[in-house]
């Protein structure tokens, strides 16, 4: 467990304050700096209930230095338009995004009476938001795979392409088929990409 907490300090520090002086031994670079962040978050993009922009600014507001959309096989780089629910928790999330970001940024129309907004992609939230040494953004996806009813939800942080579910006859082959796949996108990209396994004893009944 202590090896993989420190791999992920030292992937955060590396992704938000650079890797620093190279001659430092691991322990240093690990204590340099702490980082507060979340590397497991939904939005619109797929079955969260806020836009993007939204749950960035929470994260910044609150003293965060980094989060991670990390939506269910997607990286947020394509277009989708989502059309707002009748639910008021839907209707009132649309209200103050529209109010806080105005006509401006806020690309939507009415069709049959219903409103549709286009998401902003991964590129264009990220750049309103981050701020060097201060605030980052993680590209992210949520790889949501399955074994019969069980489902395998694994984390690819840094991601720079979108990786498809491998599928697998079995639970453990379902998973180290997608680990494989991130860790193959590792390797031609030379990129730190940070998979781990979300909620590993997580069913549907």
């Amino acid at each position: 467990m202590k090896l993989i907490v420190s791999s992920i300090l030292l992937i955060l520090a590396f992704l938000i304050g650079g890797c620093g002086d190279s001659t430092k031994s691991t322990n240093e670079a690990v204590k340099k700096s702490w980082y507060k962040g979340n590397l497991h978050t939904h939005s619109f993009w797929s079955d969260g209930d806020e836009f993007p922009e939204t749950i960035l600014d929470w994260y910044k507001s609150n003293d965060y230095q980094f989060i991670a959309l990390s939506d269910h096989n997607t990286i947020s780089m394509e277009e989708k338009w989502i059309q707002v629910r009748e639910d008021s928790v839907y209707q009132n999330s649309f209200k103050n995004y529209l109010a806080t970001y105005g006509e401006d940024w806020v690309d939507y129309k009415t069709d049959s009476g219903k409103v549709h907004v286009k998401l902003k992609t991964y590129a264009e939230y990220s750049k309103m938001f981050e701020k060097a040494g201060k605030f980052l953004v993680i590209h992210s996806e949520e790889i949501t795979d399955r074994y019969e009813d069980k489902h395998v939800h694994m984390n690819a942080t840094n991601i720079q392409q979108k990786i498809d579910p491998q599928g697998g006859n079995s639970i453990s082959e379902v998973m180290q088929n997608n680990l494989n796949a991130v860790l193959k996108q590792r390797k031609e990209t030379g990129v730190p990409i940070m998979p781990h396994i979300n909620h590993p004893n997580f069913f549907i009944v």
